[in-house]
């Protein structure tokens, strides 16, 4: 995250560490995220969703009435970083492509996260849509997906 100065990096297995652009080698072992952190409607939508879709906006309609708001930022990767660190929460995002997802899903799932396809089928690389989130909000989430002819 060059805005903020800091790298977020995952080691499989061996959890998040969090680092600055002025120190790379050094910085801290992220907590693991806790399975149930609360309550859906305290939190942001973090969304990567195309404004200009139906089929968005019925995926965006289902969730965000649910939550306190959303956010767009730009960037999948970037997203789960700030996810495994506890800035983000719950991030819907579709059109994907491996470079959107390789670093993203190894530090979010490294930091505890829950990381799906769209109908709750473990993402890979290959995963065009995905749903990250700790386990208790994902399957929140998931369900409201579910009642969508997704």
């Amino acid at each position: 995250d060059p805005i903020r100065g800091s790298i977020v990096k995952a080691y499989k297995g061996s959890g998040v560490l969090k680092t600055t652009l002025d120190s790379p080698l050094a910085g801290i072992a992220l907590p693991k995220l806790p399975d149930d952190i609360g309550a859906l409607h305290k939190y942001q939508l973090e969304c990567e969703l195309a404004m200009n879709s139906a089929h968005h906006f019925s995926i965006i309609e289902a969730i965000v009435p649910k939550m306190s708001g959303m956010r767009k930022s730009g960037s999948t990767a970037l997203d789960m970083a700030n996810m495994a660190m506890g800035r983000r929460v719950v991030l819907v995002s579709d059109s994907l492509e491996p470079h959107d997802l390789a670093a993203g899903l190894l530090i979010y799932r490294e930091a505890g996260g829950v990381v799906t396809n769209l109908t709750g089928c473990e993402a890979s690389l290959s995963t065009k849509s995905i749903l990250a989130g700790p386990k208790n909000l994902h399957q929140e989430v998931m369900g409201m997906l579910k009642t969508l002819s997704l």
